[in-house]
């Protein structure tokens, strides 16, 4: 988390500070696949065994744009969904959702997850929920996402080749899980950010909608236009 912090601080810095206009050639990118932990993760956790009772699954998260819970850790939309906006793609949905479309790509991340395999913890007697999937499940993931969606290895190079593969923050968790010991935010009693608005914090450890945007449009501002 200290990561994002960091990354939003010198987003948000004067000098950094620029024109988040993005002109309106077409991107090449036809999908977007998306990879990560709470920061990107849009409703894979929830549909986890264990994840309909995280704080996620409930109001009032999602309360700003979707007024219903998605899985998102925010009020509402993520910086995922800011890209998926700017390259004119519709948002992504989560891959363990069987039933949703994913011509236009799929978002593999999950809330909670490490970058190293769960065997790497145990092995050290550390702690990692039963829902922790790891960077390596959610590159299996993709290859079955395109083992479905592909007949042979020449569509599928096609695929890629107009695909913008995103890796979301991962990796905060690999040490978080050793450390916190604490109530989660959002859990019953512990309130989260009343006017998410003007806040960069939605629930002392995931960010705000506003937040999001802010940063979705500097790294459009910045990015994007070298490349569409």
């Amino acid at each position: 988390m200290a990561s994002v912090l960091l990354l939003f601080l010198i987003l948000m810095s004067p000098s950094f500070i620029v024109s988040a206009a993005v002109d309106h050639r077409v991107c090449p990118f036809q999908s977007l696949y998306n990879f990560g932990d709470s920061i990107s993760d849009v409703g894979n956790l929830i549909r986890l065994p264990t994840g309909a009772r995280t704080s996620a699954a409930r109001l009032p998260y999602g309360e700003t744009t979707f007024h219903i819970p998605t899985g998102r850790s925010s009020n509402g939309l993520l910086m995922i969904d800011y890209i998926a906006m700017a390259l004119r793609l519709p948002l992504l949905n989560p891959y363990l959702n069987p039933n949703a479309p994913v011509d236009h790509g799929v978002n593999f991340a999950v809330a909670g997850s490490t970058a190293l395999d769960s065997s790497f913890f145990r092995a050290r007697n550390v702690h990692v929920p039963a829902s922790n999937s790891p960077l390596s499940t959610q590159l299996n993931w993709f290859r079955n996402h395109l083992n479905r969606v592909c007949h042979n290895p020449t569509e599928c190079a096609h695929r890629l080749e107009h695909a913008l593969v995103f890796m979301g923050e991962i990796g905060g968790n690999d040490y978080n899980n050793a450390f916190f010991q604490g109530k989660m935010c959002g859990s019953p009693g512990v309130p989260v950010c009343p006017n998410p608005a003007r806040r960069i914090h939605w629930d002392g450890i995931h960010l705000t909608q506003e937040a999001y945007m802010h940063m979705a449009q500097q790294l459009i501002g910045n990015i994007l236009p070298r490349i569409c």
